[in-house]
């Protein structure tokens, strides 16, 4: 087994993509706009508890406000990913 994180994740990625390449896109479509939909939902619940989290303790607030533009982000990736995947 190989420690090598990075590499792991890559070569797990390749497969993946390699593995739907084989199957009908009608069948991993729908799957994959739901798990789109989760990811979402949980970057709109994160920014909402950083938010929080940021009212609570000010020291946080660099650190909460810098979270919270990521999950900003990966939210409107995972919106685009959805929009070009229906």
């Amino acid at each position: 087994m190989e420690y090598n994180l990075e590499g792991r994740t890559l070569r797990f990625s390749e497969e993946i993509i390699n593995l739907c390449k084989k199957v009908p896109q009608t069948i991993i479509t729908n799957p994959i706009i739901s798990q789109l939909i989760i990811c979402k939902k949980e970057c709109r619940e994160t920014k909402y508890w950083l938010t929080l989290l940021e009212k609570i303790d000010e020291n946080l607030l660099p650190q909460c406000r810098n979270l919270w533009q990521e999950a900003q982000e990966l939210t409107l990736i995972f919106s685009q990913i959805a929009i070009s995947t229906k």
